[in-house]
């Protein structure tokens, strides 16, 4: 184990550093509390240090932030080491507590520090303000979980002691912060891999909920005969590749072959005689059961597939994995997750963020997180009863509970693990997003100039100009399915973008009033790409909806009406009340050449349909009704890999006695 220097006195390390040839240390501040402020922190009551007002400072210590009572402390340190590219704005503060247990804690401490708001330089911003806070070895900055600029206050949680003070980071600070945050973000969300496992594990278990089946035994064995099937690699592929909804699909349906296969003929009926559910979903659950017994168990695992899982279970579970999954890599960008790791990766002495652990250990960082580990574990729980509730579904039970605990404990070690093989990776990750943050500075794009014309014009802090530049990035490398960045201009190449023109497009994008259309033609003329779908990748189902605007009725058709001379069962009043209402859609394309082949509606009958550089136009005919007229959609394909098709339909009826107008939203 590493020495715990925690006992030996904040002020005392300090000296001790200087005297070992460390940073020079600074003390030109006003000293707000000279004679250290006592009190004990215990389970029962919230205890309050300091005040704005004298002391500059507010620190509000939970209750049960300690096992046992602990005497804690708050006093201004002589002197505190130099802050590099960043300029000290108040009065710093050192807080400490007695006993071993002072070391992290389970509940956070909340800290407001006051900050002089006229030491701030005219070019920064909002944004820049930190919470500096030494690690023993270098300050490190914290984003505040709230400012109050009229108060001059700023606020944040900690579940450690140390020293703290108000800063403000150079611009150099911010970006160095940002781009090591989205590298990280970058790097590990392409290696989230155990998605389709989240997914499966879900409607697995909520399918045989939803059939009385509670026994975690039966659940395991299950998923193990699922993931180990043959047909799981494709749908293991289809999550890697973002294809979420077929392979839900896949999912349901394997699940269902699965059950009907391993679930015993004696369960089946127990299990089954207590769905609860509409009539149909007994009827058919039922039916399930029978081709059960009678070993027809393909027919069985289609019902339970289709009927149970498909209704809303693979949507609720897809939901929960997607949410889970973004909310653990979002959780890199807070500081305390950030810091967990970096006592995994090189072990800490019991100074640096309260860690006292040798490098590796993940169990004695876990138990060591405390209260920040329990606020992990609290979100996966709430994320996930969130959109249970949204389902209808009911909340989780305490051992549903329990197993996200241990879920979210699995996912966090796995992901320190991958975090720990992928450093090399990260920071050629973070060179790179350097090189293109490098060119954007030296063209003003942040401030002005030569920037974009709108990104310089709606108020934007300099870290939201970050998130929107980079963003911008990873949509046009994207968009031109280029892989390397490359500084400066290059030749036409299949894989790589220069800075240059990354720049030349951000220009046309951000730039008024159709900055989007001149970015597209920018990327089709520079890369020969089309932002829109290929056509063999409209290939199958599209789902959404159709809501008519607009119904119109010629006198000579509702004066038929009126003489009884219309067709039957027309009601006009009936057409009038469907206006603005949204109707299920579905479109199912079979291309049959580059452009163009059949589409489906609804089920229905086959229509013809062309298309060309994302337009989608269908003809309607329908003799029978008397239909006929046209769908006109464009054709989208959105960064995550979703396609999404919105346009316009106009059908005539009658012999054009009625024609309707709506708008069609689908995807996939």
């Amino acid at each position: 184990m590493k020495k715990n220097m925690f006992g030996i006195g904040i002020v005392a390390v300090f000296a001790m550093l200087a005297g070992c040839g460390g940073s020079e240390e600074v003390s030109n501040y006003d000293v707000t509390i000279p004679d250290a402020i006592t009190a004990e922190s215990t389970k029962d009551i919230d205890v309050t240090l300091g005040n704005l007002e004298e002391n500059k400072v507010v620190v509000v210590v939970k209750k049960g932030a300690f096992e046992d009572n602990q005497k804690v402390q708050i006093q201004t340190p002589e002197n505190i080491p130099t802050q590099e590219n960043t300029i000290l704005l108040g009065t710093p503060l050192d807080v400490s507590a007695e006993g071993k247990d002072a070391v992290r804690f389970d509940e956070p401490t909340v800290i407001t520090m006051a900050f002089d708001k006229s030491q701030i330089p005219e070019e920064a911003d909002e944004s820049f303000l930190r919470i500096g806070y030494y690690n023993g070895e270098q300050w490190e900055y914290i984003k505040p979980d709230s400012i109050d600029m009229d108060a001059g206050t700023m606020t944040f949680q900690t579940y450690h002691f140390s020293t703290y003070s108000p800063s403000i980071s150079e611009k150099i600070k911010i970006t160095e912060q940002f781009l090591h945050s989205q590298a990280l973000d970058n790097v590990l969300r392409e290696n989230v891999n155990n998605e389709s496992d989240y997914v499966t594990q879900q409607i697995i278990a909520m399918t045989l909920a939803k059939m009385g089946i509670a026994d975690e035994k039966t659940q395991q064995k299950i998923f193990d005969k699922v993931s180990s099937a043959q047909e799981y690699k494709e749908i293991y592929d289809l999550y890697e590749k973002g294809d979420v909804a077929t392979a839900n699909q896949k999912v349901a349906l394997l699940t269902g072959t699965k059950i009907a296969t391993n679930v015993p003929d004696s369960v089946w009926k127990s299990a089954l005689g207590s769905v609860v559910g509409g009539a149909d979903d007994i009827a058919k659950v039922s039916e399930a059961a029978g081709y059960a017994a009678e070993g027809q168990y393909k027919e069985a695992a289609k019902i339970i597939g289709e009927q149970i899982a498909d209704k809303f279970l693979i949507t609720t579970a897809g939901k929960i994995a997607v949410e889970v999954v973004n909310g653990q890599i979002n959780n890199w960008k807070n500081s305390e997750v950030d810091a967990a790791y970096e006592a995994y990766q090189n072990g800490a002495d019991g100074y640096f963020w309260g860690y006292n652990v040798d490098k590796g250990d993940f169990e004695g960082i876990w138990t060591q997180m405390r209260g920040i580990g329990r606020q992990l574990e609290l979100e996966a729980v709430n994320k996930e009863n969130d959109i249970r509730k949204e389902a209808g579904m009911p909340e989780m039970t305490e051992r549903e509970i329990a197993m996200v605990h241990v879920r979210v404990k699995q996912a966090y070690k796995k992901q320190f693990e991958q975090r720990s093989e992928k450093e090399d990776e990260i920071k050629k990750e973070e060179a790179k997003l350097k090189m293109m943050f490098d060119a954007f500075e030296e063209k003003n794009v942040f401030t002005g100039g030569l920037g974009p014309q709108t990104l310089n014009e709606k108020g934007y802090t300099y870290e939201q100009k970050l998130e929107i530049m980079h963003h911008f990035g990873q949509k046009i490398m994207k968009d031109t399915t280029r892989t390397e960045l490359t500084d400066g201009n290059v030749g036409v190449s299949d894989t790589k973008i220069s800075t240059a023109q990354i720049i030349i497009a951000a220009k046309k994008y951000f730039s008024e009033p159709d900055g989007k259309k001149k970015y597209e033609e920018y990327i089709k003329e520079e890369f020969g790409v089309g932002l829109y779908p290929a056509i063999e990748e409209l290939k199958g189902d599209l789902i959404g909806d159709m809501t008519i605007t607009d119904i119109e009725v010629t006198d000579e058709f509702k004066q038929k009406v009126e003489n009884g001379e219309g067709p039957e069962g027309c009601d006009l009043a009936t057409l009038e009340e469907m206006k603005g209402k949204e109707n299920p859609m579905k479109l199912t394309f079979d291309p049959t050449n580059a452009t163009g082949g059949y589409v489906t509606m609804n089920d229905g009958d086959q229509m013809l349909f062309s298309y060309h550089d994302g337009k989608i136009e269908i003809t309607i005919t329908d003799d029978d009704n008397d239909m006929d007229g046209k769908i006109f959609i464009d054709a989208t394909k959105k960064e995550d890999g979703t396609i999404v098709l919105g346009g316009k339909m106009y059908v005539d009826y009658m012999e054009g006695g009625v024609s309707v107008k709506g708008d069609v939203n689908v995807q996939k």
